[in-house]
């Protein structure tokens, strides 16, 4: 099993001081894509990356991640369990019901957030902190979603689509996430979840970061 990494870069430092830290085989290949303009379109980007790249599997962490060195021992365990038709799989996620699944320590809060799951397990949306996908299946994604959220849901709502499965994994990684614990969606991320509702109108918005609820 081999693997493509890549990650959208807004910051040279906190990619320096975070996840090139990270303790990845000295061989892995990391592409990045510089201040784009959307995460749409930067993901799109590091996708073709990745489907050149030859790789099995191409894996979308966030810049101000640092994994571990048995991490990628951990993904690549989880997955071998999983069913033929997936796309895509994380580390954090939720289901339709409400309830969140996963394990990722968001270095604002003094525990790290752990579920009791038999994992893999199957969920409805996953954090786009950490986006693994399947490369057998090459996805192409609109770029008519604004600013950086809800990327995540989109990917996960357009393997739906496909008939292909999402899972979340246990697999933690440190998170020193910068954004305010006071953040609430805006204006343009309602806008972006009215489009994900007009793409696909035969299924519920699900997003780790806002409940519709």
């Amino acid at each position: 099993m081999t693997f493509s990494f890549g990650t959208l870069v807004s910051n040279e430092k906190i990619l320096k001081t975070h996840l090139l830290t990270s303790q990845l085989p000295k061989d892995t290949k990391i592409s990045y894509v510089k201040n784009s303009t959307n995460a749409s379109k930067g993901l799109n980007i590091l996708l073709e990356k990745f489907y050149n790249d030859g790789a099995d599997i191409g894996i979308f962490l966030h810049q101000d991640v640092v994994v571990s060195k048995d991490w990628l021992s951990q993904v690549e365990n989880q997955t071998k369990k999983f069913s033929d038709n997936w796309l895509l799989a994380g580390v954090w996620g939720r289901t339709l019901d409400g309830y969140y699944h996963g394990c990722v320590f968001d270095t604002r809060f003094p525990d790290p957030w752990e579920t009791d799951d038999i994992f893999p397990m199957e969920v409805d949306c996953l954090d786009g902190v950490c986006l693994i996908f399947n490369l057998k299946y090459k996805i192409d994604l609109s770029n008519d979603l604004k600013g950086w959220d809800p990327y995540d849901t989109y990917v996960c709502m357009l393997a739906k689509s496909l008939g292909l499965k999402v899972y979340v994994i246990k697999a933690s990684l440190n998170h020193y996430c910068t954004r305010s614990i006071r953040w609430k969606p805006d204006e343009e991320f309602f806008e972006n979840i009215e489009i994900l509702k007009k793409r696909f109108p035969d299924q519920e918005v699900c997003s780790t970061i806002w409940s519709n609820d």
